[in-house]
């Protein structure tokens, strides 16, 4: 798993990184994890649809990062569809 940039505190499961022998890397000036990621993504070795909690038109662009920074709403990932 590739954490790109910042999001703020967030619990991870280290139980679960263990048990599953998961590999957890972060990057906070995305390089070759970026390029890394977006190719898994376009050959389909990993889906990230299940982190997608809200889609929202591109017109819809404001209410969508007011959205992405609202703590009680729960979002996780927050897409704009164009």
């Amino acid at each position: 798993m590739i954490q790109l940039g910042l999001g703020g505190d967030v619990l991870i499961p280290l139980v679960l990184v263990t048990t599953k022998e998961l590999n957890l890397r972060g990057s906070f000036r995305f390089h070759t994890e970026f390029e890394l990621a977006v190719n898994m993504m376009k050959k389909k070795l990993i889906n990230v649809n299940p982190l997608i909690t809200h889609k929202l038109d591109f017109k819809s662009a404001k209410e969508a990062f007011e959205l992405a920074m609202n703590n009680e709403e729960q979002s996780m990932k927050v897409q704009l569809s164009f």
